[in-house]
């Protein structure tokens, strides 16, 4: 499984054989052998359209649930002050 944290890049120049239908990184198979520039692997790879992805923090959704728990328990502790 491909983790990645906030704030951490993904380069995906290593990876081989990824299920273009689903884009499923489980699925591929990673090659991070010791390659050097004459190994067969990289023939005709081009540098120039390596891919790499900054990846920024998303909130959980459990977090915004909790959020809205809260915001709903203090319109009803609102509501019943003013009853």
């Amino acid at each position: 499984m491909l983790t990645v944290g906030a704030g951490q890049t993904v380069s995906l120049l290593f990876f081989n054989g990824i299920d273009t239908t689903t884009a499923n990184a489980l699925a591929a198979v990673t090659q991070f052998d010791n390659l050097s520039a004459t190994d067969p692997l990289l023939a005709g790879v081009d540098l120039s359209q390596v891919a790499n992805w900054d990846i920024a923090q998303i909130p959980e959704p459990g977090t915004l649930g909790i959020l809205g728990l809260g915001l709903v328990g203090l319109g009803l502790a609102r509501r019943k002050r003013a009853a």
